[in-house]
């Protein structure tokens, strides 16, 4: 990776905001996959949430899905996109740059905060919890993102408990992975089988906050 791959022009920027502005007006169509996750129409409001009904130019095979832009003080830098029905890959999306999600929130001069795989799990911790929350590209990570997290007294790495039939486990691996190259890192591992999402809706945000000892 480059650091050009992670530039966008002028016209690029422009496109991402037509495309999310015109998907987050058809958020409605969407409300049910929404409420199975615990997010209300006003969360999907703040993070700009979408579906893609007309696509823009080079979006016809995201017709159907769920929208998620990646937004930052300089606007929209990214679209990924969650299917909500169907066969095919859960996410998909135009290539492009590896990208952490919602990094407005390691603005903010709070001391604690999470680091979730997925864009739904540091969405929900964010909006839920009400622990600010970035996310991974599902179990990618880059070590110099690291240095993102230079300036946070604790940063919770919360662990996709994913055991599987042969007993591994790439979501903790994942998260042990991060734990060790973050800056004060430390793992929070839901039940097994559960994520950030699934956790919240079993216990409730007040159970999951005390679990992350907070």
């Amino acid at each position: 990776m480059t650091l050009d791959s992670l530039i966008l022009s002028t016209s690029q920027r422009e496109a991402l905001e037509v495309a999310t502005t015109a998907y987050e007006g058809n958020i409605a169509e969407a409300r049910e996959f929404l409420a199975s996750r615990g997010i209300t129409r006003e969360v999907a409001t703040e993070y700009r949430l979408g579906f893609v009904d007309e696509p823009a130019p080079g979006h016809e095979r995201f017709v159907g899905m769920l929208s998620i832009p990646y937004l930052t003080a300089a606007g929209v830098v990214k679209l990924k996109f969650r299917r909500l029905a169907g066969e095919g890959s859960k996410y998909d999306g135009p290539s492009s740059a590896a990208r952490l999600y919602n990094t407005a929130a390691l603005l903010g001069d709070e001391p604690v905060v999470a680091l979730c795989e997925g864009e739904f799990d540091a969405l929900v911790c964010s909006a839920l919890v009400g622990v600010p929350a970035v996310g991974t590209p599902g179990t990618q990570w880059q070590d110099h993102w690291s240095r993102c997290f230079a300036d946070k007294d604790q940063v919770l790495v919360v662990a996709d408990n994913d055991v599987k039939e042969d007993g591994s486990n790439p979501g903790m691996k994942h998260a042990l992975k991060i734990a060790k190259n973050v800056p004060s890192g430390r793992v929070v591992t839901p039940p097994p089988g559960e994520d950030m999402n699934t956790w919240v809706l079993a216990v409730g945000p007040d159970a999951v906050r005390e679990a992350m000892g907070l």
